[in-house]
């Protein structure tokens, strides 16, 4: 396996980037290995900058469940695209996916969306929030610290599950 490419970029990445990796998981020391640098990807594979290729076993923890690069997505994608990138205000769209994730699962009555951990101010409305501890990106004490407004009282119907407990 050809390495010298990825090792450069490591290097490269340590001079602007903490660790070099933006992410504990990325510096792939719990498995004895160096950072490796994706170039591409295409449907299950990745590629890094060596031309390694590899299996995408964690597809983007979720939204490359279609691959990567899928046509389908990609035309999808490239239509809503020339409208516009974010807008950082509602959108027709947005309303339009929490309808079909209401529909979807029955339990859901309303779904906040959200751009990152930012949650919408009407969140001391709600009875209850769920979240799953020990989630790669998240923790029960960083929720709370992290979202403005959530009070003592949101704190009290915090439920934090166990990851795979659904």
């Amino acid at each position: 396996m050809k390495t010298q490419k990825n090792t450069r970029n490591f290097q490269n990445a340590k001079k602007v980037i903490p660790g070099g990796v933006n992410s504990p998981v990325r510096a792939f020391k719990a498995v004895g290995a160096k950072p490796i640098f994706i170039e591409k990807a295409k449907g299950p594979y990745l590629y890094d900058v060596d031309a390694n290729k590899y299996i995408d076993y964690c597809l983007s923890w979720g939204p490359m469940i279609l691959g990567h690069a899928n046509k389908y997505v990609l035309d999808e994608v490239k239509k809503v695209m020339v409208k516009g990138t974010s807008f950082g205000i509602p959108t027709r769209l947005e309303t339009e996916l929490a309808k079909m994730i209401v529909q979807t699962i029955d339990s859901v009555e309303k779904v906040p969306l959200p751009a990152g951990r930012r949650l919408p101010g009407w969140h001391p409305f709600w009875k209850s929030c769920l979240c799953c501890r020990r989630h790669c990106h998240t923790e029960t004490a960083q929720i709370t610290k992290t979202i403005p407004g959530f009070s003592s009282g949101n704190r009290k119907t915090l439920r934090a599950i166990k990851p795979n407990a659904c």
